[in-house]
């Protein structure tokens, strides 16, 4: 399930967590770029098992119902060609801190 936590310590940061599946390893989401029209990605990472999106925003409720579409396909180090990702964030979270 996508959700979009609020950063502890910093009020205008939020994060939307992407788990991962055995079809995307985490050397290719480091990569991945991702495009919403009224809320830019500032980064993404990931760490236990999910990638993380950061976006400034000050209410985390906006962000749900939000769509994000992958901006351009890559390939991997195994030939395996990313693409058409997209995923809508579900529902809010608890607060998380990078």
């Amino acid at each position: 399930m996508v959700t979009v936590h609020e950063d502890r310590f910093d009020e205008g940061v939020a994060y939307i967590q992407v788990p991962l599946t055995e079809d995307i390893d985490e050397t290719t989401v480091n990569r991945l770029t991702f495009a919403n029209e009224s809320y830019p990605v500032e980064q993404t990472f990931v760490e236990d098992g999910s990638f993380y999106l950061q976006i400034s925003t000050s209410n985390i409720e906006d962000l749900v119902g939000e769509a994000f579409i992958q901006k351009s396909p890559l390939s991997d180090k195994a030939n395996n060609i990313v693409k058409g990702l997209s995923f809508q964030v579900l529902e809010t979270g608890e607060s998380i801190s990078q």
